[in-house]
């Protein structure tokens, strides 16, 4: 598409679309996907982008979003989930939330 508009609006270099062009072009652009590590009737955990996120089907407790706070997690508005760093992310603490957060859920 963008070499068939091209003629019609002559896109800058420097124009996003023409930077994603290149990098299209390059292999430099991959398709972001959803991949869940962890799954039960609480939450949902899984990895996208370069974020980890923790979906939860209620809304927790305040005594476990301090939990999540100390841990790095942040509210992420736009995914209504709670997020962080996969360089952060402990896979083994996440999935034992609910073993342990069971008061809090």
């Amino acid at each position: 598409m963008y070499e068939e508009l091209y003629p019609e609006y002559k896109w800058r270099k420097n124009s996003s679309i023409a930077k994603l062009y290149q990098k299209s072009l390059a292999g430099e652009i991959k398709e972001i996907r959803k991949e869940i590590f962890f799954e039960d009737e609480n939450f949902t955990a899984y990895l996208e982008g370069d974020r980890a996120y923790i979906k939860f089907t209620m809304r927790p407790k305040r005594q476990l979003h301090v939990a999540l706070k100390s841990r790095g997690w942040w509210w992420n508005s736009y995914e209504k989930a709670y997020s962080t760093y996969p360089d952060r992310l402990d896979k083994e603490w996440v999935s034992a939330i609910s073993s342990r957060y069971t008061d809090y859920i």
